[in-house]
């Protein structure tokens, strides 16, 4: 597993970059990695998608406060702040980075994030610092994961497919075992925390690469990358509040704006 890469260190930038120099790096990658430039590659039109990506994080002023937020906050992701040549294309034979790899640290930096949450015993998971509380919001982002990242990547859970039963979408989940109160009926689980350990153990199953990536997931006109990216966006939205929670800070947590109605909760 590669370490954590930050929007920063895709476009190549300090993490105290000013605006236009976030432009400008983004220009230069744009022309660079654009997939016209590249003989349209997949590696190249996924890396494109990371730059796009980073870049209409750190050019918004909001989104990159919630970011510069989460880094602050995280307790895995390193704190250096020394600016990194941007992510070079798959061109390069050796000691590279991978988006696939990238995409999946993501994943895993989000659910230790997640993690540790839930083994906080001095963490009250029925706070509301919004509109739901924080166990519900904990299941926001395990839910995301659930469905739009492990399901499309061939790690849902068939749980009940195997017994015959009718499939049970996991966003019912946030409502299922959101209020604590957990249900008795005939369920895969009947704890926030027995979930959050049974998606832990399917994303160690996950395996991704450039022509997946690309693909289109079934039923849906998007990609298995645009869901990565919109899990990842929306863990960071609700983790980066969730943890200053956690150190005993009053916040009020907006719902995330998903960036297709196709995953609205």
């Amino acid at each position: 597993m590669i370490e954590f890469i930050s929007c920063y260190q895709i476009l190549g930038l300090n993490n105290n970059a000013p605006l236009e120099q976030i432009k400008h790096s983004f220009r230069e990658l744009s022309l660079k990695y654009h997939p016209d430039h590249n003989n349209n590659s997949l590696e190249s039109t996924n890396r494109f998608r990371m730059i796009l990506n980073a870049y209409g994080i750190l050019s918004d002023s909001e989104k990159r406060a919630e970011y510069d937020q989460y880094l602050e906050m995280s307790h895995f992701v390193g704190k250096k702040n020394t600016p990194s040549s941007a992510i070079p294309l798959p061109s390069a034979p050796r000691n590279m980075v991978q988006t696939a790899d990238t995409l999946l640290s993501d994943v895993n930096f989000i659910l230790w994030e997640v993690e540790d949450l839930l083994a906080d015993r001095k963490l009250d998971l029925d706070i509301r610092p919004g509109n739901r509380s924080i166990r519900e919001y904990i299941l926001i982002i395990i839910t995301f994961l659930d469905k739009w990242v492990l399901g499309p990547a061939g790690s849902g859970d068939y749980f009940m497919e195997a017994r015959g039963l009718e499939e049970i979408d996991p966003r019912s989940y946030i409502d299922l075992l959101g209020s604590g109160n957990y249900p008795s009926a005939h369920t895969p689980y009947t704890s926030i925390s027995g979930y959050f350990y049974d998606v832990r153990k399917r994303t160690g199953k996950l395996s991704f690469n450039d022509r997946t990536l690309h693909a289109p997931i079934p039923g849906y006109k998007i990609s298995l990358m645009e869901c990565i990216l919109e899990a990842k966006d929306l863990s960071v939205h609700y983790l980066s509040s969730l943890l200053r929670v956690q150190k005993g800070e009053e916040v009020h947590i907006k719902d995330f704006s998903f960036t297709s109605s196709i995953f609205d909760l």
